[in-house]
């Protein structure tokens, strides 16, 4: 009787421990992996800072990505999101030829394993820039990967040089008062008409916040040249320190040139 009871309590003790092991969660997250890409990503500038992710891309060209996704209990979908991300403050005013590339794109996937080879076009009519590209991944109970996060510099093949920019004034180390007004002037000039595009003035206080001037679009009549000016006024309660002033000039396809002056405020 002594052996049977032991029996028994074994017995009970074995089924309450596989069942706990059943109801473990699943917390272990996906994995995404890029095993190669055509063409393969470099390092660029991107929103004045360099980013070592990113592809060169012209319209109409392919981008190829040899993506393997993995999980430990079995996968459930990935998602493809590329959007623009122009010139970081405008926020999409563009007025640029072409349209922006989007895409949110969902596809299920199943098994602990799967390779997947995305083919990526960019339209024939997209409007050139920086774009971000991102992969995701979940697994069949929600837990979500790492994402892969790339930028795509994009020009349009209609035209893919940039206007040229020469500042006549202010010169670069110019010093200040708060107080003090500060005449940007200069000329642009480009390969095509430049109605379309538009010029930017923004600067970066000594703290590293970013203040928006101006921005304004080239008149329709205008041809493959123009001269700027553009006045700004020291505030008076600046603060002392290194002002850094963007000049940015893009063209109606996008393609950008930028001036940068250090203008001290004392």
């Amino acid at each position: 009787m002594r052996i049977v009871k032991y029996t028994l309590l074994i017995a009970l003790f074995a089924a309450c421990s596989s069942g706990s092991e059943e109801e473990k969660p699943d917390t272990a997250v996906p994995v995404i992996e890029l095993q190669n890409s055509d063409p393969l990503y470099g390092t660029q500038d991107i929103c004045g800072f360099p980013d070592t992710h990113v592809f060169s891309l012209l319209s109409g060209q392919t981008l190829y990505l040899d993506l393997h996704f993995s999980d430990d209990v079995g996968l459930s979908q990935y998602k493809i999101d590329i959007h623009h991300n122009f010139d970081c403050h405008t926020h999409g005013r563009t007025g640029a030829t072409g349209e922006p590339w989007f895409v949110a794109r969902i596809e299920k996937i199943d098994g602990v394993r799967q390779h997947i080879t995305e083919e990526l076009t960019v339209p024939d009519n997209v409007a050139a820039g920086n774009y971000h590209l991102l992969v995701y991944g979940l697994d069949q109970v929600g837990n979500e990967a790492k994402p892969l996060v790339f930028s795509m510099k994009i020009k349009n093949s209609d035209d893919v040089q940039a206007p040229e920019l020469t500042v006549a004034t202010p010169a670069s180390e110019t010093a200040v008062k708060p107080g003090d007004s500060i005449l940007f002037e200069g000329e642009i000039t480009d390969n095509s008409d430049l109605p379309g595009g538009r010029i930017e003035l923004f600067y970066y206080d000594p703290a590293n916040t970013l203040y928006t001037v101006d921005q304004y679009f080239f008149p329709v009549d205008t041809r493959r040249q123009y001269l700027f000016s553009i006045p700004y006024h020291i505030g008076e309660s600046s603060v002392a320190g290194i002002y850094q002033f963007h000049i940015k000039v893009y063209d109606q396809y996008n393609n950008a040139t930028e001036k940068v002056l250090a203008i001290t405020v004392n």
